[in-house]
């Protein structure tokens, strides 16, 4: 707990290269910091073993259009069983579990949910519940508990129009 006379550090973005410990990351998660971890080895294997899915998945179709080629049904349709594929795919799964593991988080004593491969197309016209937008919301609003990290990376090249923010002095349980 913070002393009365103490002020509140504002949420700050922390860029490593490497591993850090347990309490460190924990610490600084709940202070509101948002963690960037680069160089971990395993997701350069896994975005393009990713992209490959999405690629079978999609057939011919550009990725980043495809959206736009298929009729809405097919297109949620092929989405569903990407989500599916890449949940039940061992490989992906061993991958993100080893990229874990190189920023210092040891798989052993962590409980963690299923890989989840989110898909956001533009606009408004193809949402359901397997590519629907999430509004502005803190994910303990709903079934997540407390003590839970969410861990994010990108597939494809990110931009200022295509990525996800993140607020994390919104939540500052301070005025």
């Amino acid at each position: 707990m913070r002393p009365q006379n103490e002020s509140p550090r504002a949420p700050a973005i922390q860029v490593f290269s490497g591993p850090l410990a347990d309490g460190l990351r924990r610490e600084l998660v709940y202070a509101g910091d948002l963690l960037v971890f680069k160089g971990a080895e395993p997701m350069a294997e896994l975005w393009p073993l990713t992209d490959e899915f999405i690629r079978e998945t999609l057939g011919a179709l550009e990725t980043v259009r495809a959206q736009f080629e298929l009729d809405r049904e097919d297109y949620v349709t092929r989405v569903g069983e990407l989500q599916k594929l890449y949940r039940q795919h061992g490989h992906a799964k061993r991958l993100f579990l080893a990229a874990l593991g190189r920023v210092g988080v040891d798989p052993r004593r962590t409980c963690w949910d299923w890989l989840h491969l989110r898909v956001l197309p533009h606009g408004e016209g193809e949402q359901d519940r397997r590519t629907g937008r999430l509004c502005i919301h803190r994910d303990t609003w709903a079934s997540n508990i407390y003590a839970q990290t969410n861990w994010w990376a990108p597939i494809y090249r990110i931009s200022a129009n295509r990525t996800v923010a993140f607020y994390p002095s919104y939540w500052s349980p301070d005025p």
